[in-house]
């Protein structure tokens, strides 16, 4: 904490005058009334108002209540804000007459300045449930402590004015709670009642509202087999009965998701409970104002992995978002299928029209609060964040780093997002999809142009991605900065971002295990089993898997049968596609790769878990993850010779095991965990520095846990992002950690 004394001794002084500037999630979470009920609590006079980003506040009064003030502040903030900094200033006494709260001040904001969108607080569920209540039934009630933020504001400071709310104006009794700060509505700016607020309505697919309750309509839709659109917090999501294979198998079709896993919503943790196996972090995750999806075990009575998550060990489960989910849910099936309404390889649908236009459901549950700000459900795996998006986003994270102007990373081509970085902090902008299709390219740019607007960005310097060919390396070329434009290894990305997130200068060095399925190398190869030695400003590739071909280039990342061909040739054995082992001989059809994401294809291929062609993004090692044997601690030969993890010994094994597919892929899964916890730890243990984890396969939990439980055993500290994306999502700020490293430095 900063503290600026302009020479006043306070405790010779009958009254002490504070001037506060605090940074972090501060707006949009009742911050200002929960400053204004303390400091009346304590007798203190002065004021609070939102600057920018920022909340700033004078109290005054005698010496020892405005110090008390400031320890009540940071240890008792209100639930759903984060402070980051408090700027503490000791001026003369103005001799206040009362506390007040004023008006926003206008300045350009910090990037902390604005809150995540927040589940339904306990206080406004019981409400909900409450018929002596004004709000009793209403689905978009809300308070300081949870709703719409971050999808409803159309630009900074955070007031109702600049929130797609300004169409609303409050009632009397809503304006009421509005103006008054010993009330938790207080400013709350989503605030809405039956009789001011929007309206929930249940449309046919023509966009004629139908007759009666709107809740109970849509339960005896999706009760009769339908499929209905629900207008959620960041957009449409489409929804199903979860045991009714046949309209799962709709759904299916229309997504154009013959395999993939889809998410389900049921109405609490009880009922979680009965499907998966609810961990104590995987509880925390659900119950969290973020409700995110949340991958857990599916216990042994669940009778949905075949239609739901086909293949798989685990479901994704989340909790109601909103009260319009928890009311539904009165009328609704227990279990639902709600997966993202969209088309495949597009963004989420806000807009209404769009989605009447584009969604195939028998009925559409809309509200009419528009959604400024479309945003997907986050996904995690606990301890890992898979996709960081609703109730995350637009959370910063704080570093360490300090840079003299903007910084702007654009991220790599999967799982496609952006990061700013001002004043040590990175901003990571919301999940687009992958930059492979124009509808992506073209919302992930107006997101920028927008963010860029708002929070008045001004880049100083524009990081990307080393590969020329991606998207957003293209775009980076049209884009001018003073500084220029740096150009950063995905897999030094990766390393940042995690130094990054856990505090690190930009000197301060690690040995880094990433593992993925792509990135672009030094050497123009494919890289994506690497172990690195560096910091946020540079590194050195000390060890990798042993390189591979990559027979047919792009259609091996899609085809397992490839991947599997080429380990068979590598490892000296018979081919069983005559073809295929042709093209692995050719280096122009053929790059080499040392991806951990395509040895884990082909493995599980040769397994006998793959299909032939995956249906969506890394299929094949989801489905060889899930195949493994719980308890099986057995590993297959390796070899390692000058830094490089010889896998031919591993592939011979297990062609040649005639085990259970379980056992084969538990043995293959502990030896690639052996083999990278060996190779890191003789680097890490010969120069004393932490190992560091990342790349998208780290969202397995056994190559996670397995290298992890390895490296600990033998004395090495691990490091592995917690609010950052394991995969591509930590790639814009990864970029971000090294611009600023390169250019800046440390404060």
């Amino acid at each position: 904490m900063a503290v600026e004394d302009n020479g006043q001794d306070s405790d010779t002084r009958q009254r002490s005058r504070l001037r506060l500037t605090i940074s972090g999630v501060v707006q949009g979470v009742g911050f200002r009334p929960h400053v204004y009920r303390l400091a009346r609590s304590l007798q203190l006079k002065g004021f609070a108002l939102n600057q920018g980003g920022d909340v700033v506040l004078e109290v005054e009064g005698p010496p020892e209540s405005t110090d008390r003030f400031l320890d009540m502040l940071q240890s008792q903030p209100p639930p759903a804000a984060s402070i980051d900094q408090i700027h503490v200033e000791t001026l003369p006494p103005a001799d206040y007459d009362d506390f007040s709260i004023e008006r926003s001040v206008a300045r350009t904001p910090g990037l902390s300045g604005l809150a995540p969108d927040l589940a339904p607080c306990p206080e406004c569920l019981a409400e909900l449930r409450d018929p002596r209540a004004r709000r009793f039934g209403y689905p978009l009630l809300s308070c300081s402590d949870c709703g719409p933020r971050y999808t409803i504001f159309t630009d900074l400071p955070y007031d109702r004015e600049r929130t797609t709310m300004t169409d609303y104006p409050l009632c009397e009794d809503c304006r009421r709670e509005y103006e008054e700060p010993a009330d938790r509505r207080y400013h709350a700016e989503p605030l809405a009642c039956p009789v001011c607020g929007p309206e929930v309505r249940l449309l046919d697919p023509e966009g004629t509202p139908l007759a009666g309750d709107p809740l109970r309509r849509t339960g005896e839709v999706l009760s009769g087999g339908g499929v209905v659109a629900v207008k959620g917090v960041g957009g449409y999501l489409l929804a199903a009965d979860a045991t009714d294979r046949e309209v799962v198998t709709r759904l299916r079709r229309f997504k154009r998701r013959p395999a993939k896993p889809l998410a389900l919503m049921v109405p609490g943790l009880e009922e979680a409970g009965r499907l998966v196996d609810v961990t104590g972090e995987d509880r925390a995750a659900m119950s969290s104002p973020a409700t995110p999806i949340v991958l857990c075990r599916a216990t042994g009575g669940s009778d949905l992995l075949e239609h739901v998550a086909p293949g798989m060990s685990d479901l994704g489960v989340m909790v109601p978002s909103t009260p319009l989910h928890h009311l539904m849910f009165d009328h609704s099936p227990p279990v639902l299928v709600m997966t993202s309404g969209n088309l495949r390889g597009e963004p989420i649908l806000g807009d209404d029209e769009r989605a009447l236009a584009s969604l195939d459901a028998d009925a559409f549950l809309v509200h009419d609060r528009p959604v400024e700000n479309p945003i997907d459900d986050s996904v995690v795996k606990p301890p890992v964040i898979i996709r960081r998006a609703r109730g995350y986003v637009p959370r910063p994270l704080e570093t360490s780093l300090r840079a003299e102007g903007d910084v702007l990373a654009l991220g790599g081509q999967m799982k496609a997002t952006f990061a700013f970085m001002r004043d040590g902090q990175i901003l990571p902008g919301r999940p687009v999809g992958d930059m492979e299709t124009a509808a992506v390219e073209d919302v992930w740019l107006r997101e920028l142009g927008k963010m860029e607007e708002r929070l008045g960005i001004r880049p100083s310097v524009v990081a990307h991605d080393l590969h020329p060919g991606y998207r957003s390396t293209v775009l980076a070329g049209d884009m001018s900065a003073p500084g220029g434009r740096i150009a950063v290894q995905h897999h030094h990305a990766h390393l940042a971002a995690v130094l990054a997130e856990h505090g690190m200068g930009p000197e301060d060095r690690a040995v880094g295990i990433m593992l993925d399925g792509t990135g672009y190398g030094t050497d123009g190869t494919v890289w994506g089993g690497e172990v690195l030695l560096g910091d946020m400003r540079d590194f050195e590739r000390i060890g990798h898997l042993l390189q591979v071909a990559l027979p047919g280039g792009g259609a091996a990342v899609r085809e397992p049968r490839r991947m599997a061909e080429s380990l068979r040739a590598a490892a000296g054995l018979d081919p069983a596609d005559a073809e295929i082992a042709s093209v692995c001989r050719s280096r122009r059809l053929s790059p080499l790769t040392s991806s951990t994401g395509r040895l884990l294809d082909g493995a599980a291929h040769l397994c006998g878990i793959a299909p032939d062609r995956m249906s969506y993004d890394a299929q094949a090692a989801m489905l060889f993850e899930s195949a493994a044997a719980d308890g099986c601690r057995e590993e297959y030969p390796f070899e390692i010779h000058d830094g490089v993890i010889d896998s031919r010994p591993m592939i011979r094994a297990l062609v040649e095991d005639r085990s259970d597919e379980p056992i084969r892929a538990a043995r293959f899964h502990n030896t690639l965990c052996r083999a990278f916890s060996t190779l890191a730890a003789e680097a890490a243990l010969a120069t004393g520095l932490p190992v560091v984890l990342g790349g998208g396969c780290f969202a397995n939990r056994i190559l996670l846990k397995g290298i992890e439980r390895m490296l600990e055993k033998r004395g090495i500290q691990v490091l592995h992002g917690r609010r950052l994306p394991v995969g591509d999502g930590a790639v814009a700020p990864g970029q971000a950690a090294v611009a600023a490293a390169r250019t800046f430095g440390k404060e």
